[in-house]
């Protein structure tokens, strides 16, 4: 455990980012609770901990209470301590220091127990396309790789593993010849990295039949470079596309969505947060996932 005093939240990520690990085993990954309007739950004071009694320690090992350490959760009505650009700027600040970033959103909603005594399989769904981007939905990258690794270890957990099965969407033009080759050229690609998964095909065209404005071009040949980019959408993009995402999620337990880096005008930062936010509107126990770092190997 770390203990770091600083004069503000984000001035302690950074010591926290910087300070985090074991020797050389420092930690890659920053994950953060998302910014939105849900009331505050505290899941500190749900588990009691019992002290450990060391050597002329005359302690009895009584439990207590973990979340009495810390201040406690805001209010209903309290103030938050971040606001908008502020929380975005951790985000960036954490790419900026070679992290792997993920938001966590809605998973006071994970319900464990109603998942293990299911008599119906539950899917983890992997959405491995920057919707922000939709142009660049034929690449796979490090992001991309690392939204699999961290589904697959879900499906891996005892108990999840028997009621979860992994689900990888692929977003095709049902126009397209191809559509029947990227589909094969996936399964051979998830074969190599040894995760079992099943693929879901979704045609562009469903989703642009829900939109009155022709926004969704994929004619525009963007360079894979490009794909973790943050653009800004129309309102009516972001809602064909949280439709399209909700009717897959009725058995759905854990969904990862691509993250795109944050906008370098900090101007941006209450749009990206608020589209963020629509997106990921009424879904299940939801996961924005950004990597950096290659995270799989096809070379055993």
């Amino acid at each position: 455990m770390e203990l770091t005093l600083a004069r503000s939240v984000p001035e302690g990520l950074h010591h926290l980012v910087r300070t985090a690990g074991i020797g050389g085993l420092k930690a890659n990954t920053v994950c953060l609770g998302f910014y939105d309007d849900a009331i505050p739950d505290d899941a500190l004071a749900k588990f009691q901990t019992r002290r450990k009694r060391f050597f002329g320690n005359k302690g009895n090992g009584e439990t207590y209470n973990a979340g009495g350490l810390f201040r406690g959760i805001r209010g209903v009505d309290d103030n938050k301590d971040l606001n908008e650009r502020e929380f975005v700027k951790l985000i960036a600040d954490s790419l900026k220091m070679h992290k792997n970033v993920m938001l966590c959103r809605h998973f006071n909603q994970l319900n464990k127990v109603q998942i293990l005594n299911s008599k119906g399989v539950f899917y983890i769904d992997v959405w491995p396309v920057n919707f922000f981007r939709p142009e660049t939905a034929s690449y796979f990258d490090n992001t991309c790789l690392f939204l699999l690794q961290l589904a697959c270890i879900i499906n891996m957990v005892p108990g999840w593993k028997s009621k979860t099965c992994l689900r990888v969407f692929l977003f095709v033009s049902a126009n397209s010849v191809s559509a029947s080759n990227k589909e094969h050229k996936l399964e051979d690609y998830l074969q190599k990295l040894r995760i079992l998964a099943k693929i879901q095909v979704v045609s562009w065209e469903s989703i642009a039949q829900t939109m009155a404005t022709n926004e969704l071009d994929l004619s525009i040949n963007y360079s894979e470079s490009r794909m973790q980019e943050y653009n800004i959408l129309s309102a009516e993009f972001l809602q064909a596309i949280n439709k399209t995402i909700v009717s897959y999620s009725k058995r759905t337990a854990v969904t990862f969505l691509y993250l795109p880096r944050p906008p370098e005008d900090t101007k941006q930062s209450e749009m990206y947060l608020k589209q963020l936010t629509k997106l990921s509107d009424d879904l299940p126990p939801t996961v924005f996932v950004h990597g950096l770092h290659p995270v799989t190997s096809t070379t055993l």
